[in-house]
């Protein structure tokens, strides 16, 4: 080898070994780099050649890089859920109650609808529950302010023997009720605690027997009874020559007794005879043929009226 040829080798290895210790750094992680430790130059030169290499090579100066490129998170939110569960199907409605029934007597209130409450919502798709059953309505009071038609009699008393009557014609004024009974329907719509009505049918001469009923057979208030009067057999009247039917109220009295007005309602009044059709006289449109007689004790020459 020539001494040129000997310096381009430790000139070369050198400069190798220089490189080699560079080190590399990982992606994630700043590397260190290991020093270089070049060795001196070994071999001496031949006679008449140089001296061996002295410097020895540097340690690698310059650090790995750390990883540089951070991994990317993800981009894509997922999608919320989109279809919705299917509601319950919806609870039908409680059965509207049923009426209530009339009073015994007059007409009753009618009966209050049971609205049923509704069904709960399903839960999960599943079916709601039923309505709760409405309730049954109320049941009819035993008068009622309706009666089609009535004749209203009406006396304010205030004592003892007071009173008022009240008569109507039949037929043509004279007829032969031999045998017959009236009947009139009467509701007691007011009184005290005494008094009475009398009931009954006059001949063709004023004549009768002046019955008498007790107010409180009546009772109770706002019932509907029947007031009856059977023509005698004999005496007073004459049967075979009735001319008017009449109604007296009375105060009547007695210690401890309480007076207030008397009202009684009459929806009709029926003749039925032995033999023949019974005869029936109603008030529909109003209080006639009834009309005002006499009133005594004070009473007013009125208490006549009539209500639908």
């Amino acid at each position: 080898m020539t001494i040129n040829q000997l310096r381009t080798f430790a000139f070369g290895s050198l400069f190798v070994g220089a490189s080699l210790a560079v080190a590399c750094g990982d992606d994630a992680t700043d590397g260190d780099g290991d020093a270089g430790n070049g060795a001196g130059g070994s071999m001496a030169g031949r006679p008449n050649g140089g001296s061996g290499g002295s410097v020895a090579g540097s340690g690698g100066s310059v650090a790995g890089s750390g990883g540089s490129v951070a991994g990317s998170g993800g981009s894509d939110a997922g999608s919320g859920g989109s279809v919705a569960g299917t509601g319950g199907k919806a609870a039908a409605g409680g059965t509207a109650g049923s009426g209530g029934n009339a009073g015994v007597s007059g007409g009753g209130m009618a009966g209050v609808a049971g609205g049923g409450a509704g069904g709960m919502a399903g839960m999960d798709g599943e079916a709601g529950m039923g309505g709760d059953m409405g309730e049954g309505g109320s049941g009819g009071d035993s008068g009622g302010d309706l009666c089609g038609g009535c004749a209203v009699f009406s006396v304010p008393f205030t004592g003892i023997d007071q009173g008022a009557a009240w008569q109507m014609s039949v037929e043509d004024g004279d007829i032969d009720l031999t045998g017959a009974t009236i009947t009139a329907r009467v509701q007691l719509r007011a009184w005290g605690n005494s008094g009475g009505a009398q009931f009954f049918a006059r001949d063709v001469g004023g004549n009768t027997n002046w019955p008498w009923t007790n107010l409180s057979d009546l009772a109770p208030v706002n019932a509907w009874v029947n007031l009856t009067y059977a023509l005698p057999a004999s005496g007073s009247p004459d049967d075979a020559h009735i001319a008017t039917i009449g109604l007296i109220l009375k105060s009547g009295g007695w210690a401890g007794a309480e007076f207030a007005t008397t009202t009684l309602w009459i929806d009709s009044i029926t003749i039925t005879p032995a033999t023949g059709a019974a005869i029936v006289y109603g008030f529909d449109t109003g209080a006639a043929p009834m009309a005002h007689w006499f009133a005594e004790g004070g009473m007013p020459e009125t208490g006549l009226s009539w209500v639908p």
